[in-house]
């Protein structure tokens, strides 16, 4: 059994005694303006963005070359296209990627990476009508784009004007699902929109259109959605509406359904924003976003730790008294955030309002994290033994001379007709000492504290070792959840961390005869030994111990199978490797 969970949180909450003057804010350091264009247009935007690796950056730019009484002419726009070699500091030359062509502008466009490296590029040909969702592909890194492909077209019948991506780009989920947000207008509702998500799960080959969602009462529905990725697997999207908030809502069916949506409470206005998972460990997700405020037009920056449960007090980027829209985040790897938005202002010693993109270089914030074997997907066999799960305090930042983490409270969350937890063994800390509550298995939760008598953690280090074992049968999926309720140095001030659980699936570990979690030369040697007596076969799990060569008995090469595997020879599914 391969049994791995990563807990991580970014406590904001006031400790009971700390000194708030002393607490850690997740907005430290430089922020760099940058210019992306080495070409002057009348009217431009920045953004999206793509992430190519070695701090690469791969960013679009919207052209609008005609200019009509001070405002872009979207009939005419183009997409073209720019790279930083520098994570976003410096630029190179603009390229064209999609021009006008046909009478068509290229318009909206949105940009999505996957694992494998290939560039999604969706756009909208349009011409006062959106014929619907295009797209372009590149395995090259943006070297070269594939001819253009519809992906929606859209039905005169059911909408009218508008089908377009969403500005904000898609994502691929842990799973490998893509996802890119779009939005559609509802027919004969003319200015009434709804958003939806496009979904793929062979690297962009293919893909299906989600359900929609839709904000009741919004003169405008649900307009530009943005989306995210939670632990949990779940989606989160927020939309722009006609209401004094965006909403939020989630799906639990990769985007196939929605939930009813609410008020987003950190929003002022329905303008629009966008979303981006940072990392899964630490579970960092950034959200930036325009509202109205008076007669200023502020731009905020904020993170949540807990999957979008709360967000940090927003940063500031920009406030003005015109407008700005669009705003546009990328990871650059170089722990550093890449954001653009589009300034709709009249320029110094101007007479005529421009539409113009501005990016700015944002720190990331330092984060510790709080986890079990890196978040990896746990595996457990049903009617296997309890096994040992590490818990950990990693990634701890430097926080200054003879200071370290001086105390922490978990809470650990489970479904108890799916997973129990047998036991918790807390680790022996010199100076250190670490305290656990008796599981609950009937309303599945147990509380780890611990506390400094001498000395503070400033290492990774082991707190805890978890018993878990499955309940639920085989083939289900369960969630580990965990909660940070305090995490703090020695003076108890705040430290910033983050926290989230994994998925649990139920079944087999092939070959995993000791159930320990995982496939070594250990689970050879049990096999070994029942072979020639001298275990008996109720020390192994006989399931996985039979299911390495998967012929439905225990045999001498079940033991070659598993050996094979721990030296290379065959991979996880037991299949030779050429």
């Amino acid at each position: 059994l391969l049994i791995i969970v990563t807990l991580i949180t970014l406590l904001m909450a006031m400790p009971t005694s700390a000194n708030t003057a002393n607490s850690t804010s997740p907005f430290e350091g430089e922020v760099t303006s940058f210019t992306m264009h080495d070409i002057e247009y009348p009217h431009y935007w920045y953004g999206p963005f793509a992430t190519l690796g070695n701090g690469i950056i791969l960013g679009l730019l919207s052209i609008f070359p005609n200019d009509v009484n001070g405002y872009f002419d979207q009939m005419k726009a183009e997409v073209w296209q720019n790279l930083s070699n520098e994570g976003g500091y410096t630029w190179g030359t603009d390229t064209l990627v999609q021009p006008y062509e046909g009478g068509y502008a290229a318009f909206m466009p949105a940009l999505l990476r996957s694992n494998t490296g290939r560039l999604n590029l969706f756009y909208s040909p349009y011409n006062g009508s959106s014929l619907g969702i295009y797209l372009k592909q590149s395995y090259t890194n943006g070297a070269n784009w594939t001819i253009n492909k519809p992906i929606i077209q859209r039905d005169p019948a059911l909408q009218r004007g508008y089908v377009l991506p969403s500005p904000f780009s898609g994502f691929q989920m842990r799973d490998g699902t893509l996802i890119q947000p779009w939005a559609g207008m509802y027919e004969p509702l003319v200015g009434r929109y709804y958003s939806s998500s496009l979904l793929s799960n062979d690297d962009g080959d293919n893909w299906t259109v989600g359900g929609n969602i839709d904000v009741a009462g919004s003169d405008t529905g649900a307009d530009e959605p943005s989306m995210v990725d939670l632990t949990d697997g779940r989606l989160y999207a927020l939309v722009r509406t006609s209401y004094p908030y965006i909403y939020e809502t989630f799906s639990s069916e990769k985007g196939l359904t929605w939930s009813t949506p609410q008020p987003w409470k950190p929003s002022n206005s329905g303008k629009a924003a966008e979303l981006r998972r940072i990392s899964y460990e630490p579970n960092l997700i950034a959200v930036v976003w325009t509202d109205k405020v008076g007669e200023t037009y502020p731009l905020y920056l904020a993170y949540s730790t807990d999957d979008a449960k709360t967000w940090s007090s927003p940063q500031i980027i920009t406030s003005t008294n015109h407008s700005v829209s669009l705003p546009h985040l990328a990871v650059t790897g170089n722990n550093t955030l890449v954001l653009a938005w589009w300034d709709y202002s009249v320029p110094t010693g101007g007479s005529v309002p421009r539409s113009t993109g501005v990016g700015v270089i944002i720190p990331i914030p330092k984060v510790i994290s709080v986890s079990i074997n890196s978040g990896t997907t746990i595996f457990l066999s049903k009617g296997g033994g309890v096994a040992g799960i590490p818990l950990e305090i990693k990634n701890i930042p430097y926080l200054g001379a003879n200071n370290g983490v001086g105390g922490f409270t978990f809470e650990l969350m489970w479904d108890p007709a799916m997973l129990s937890v047998d036991n918790i063994t807390v680790s022996q800390i010199p100076g250190f000492s670490v305290l656990s509550g008796t599981p609950n298995n009937i309303t599945g939760k147990v509380t780890v504290t611990g506390y400094t008598v001498g000395s503070y953690i400033t290492d990774n280090l082991t707190v805890a070792t978890l018993g878990l074992r499955a309940t639920g049968s085989t083939g289900n999926s369960t969630f580990l959840g965990m909660s940070i309720i305090q995490l703090g140095d020695k003076d108890g001030n705040p430290i910033m961390s983050a926290a989230t659980g994994t998925m649990v699936k139920i079944g087999l570990l092939r070959g995993d005869a000791n159930n320990d979690g995982k496939v070594d030369i250990f689970d050879a040697m049990f096999i070994a030994q029942y072979i020639v007596g001298l275990r008996p076969l109720g020390e192994l799990n006989a399931e996985n111990a039979a299911s390495a060569k998967q012929d439905g008995i225990i045999d001498v090469f079940d033991a070659m199978f598993i050996a094979q595997h721990v030296v290379g020879f065959r991979d996880k599914d037991f299949n030779w490797i050429e």
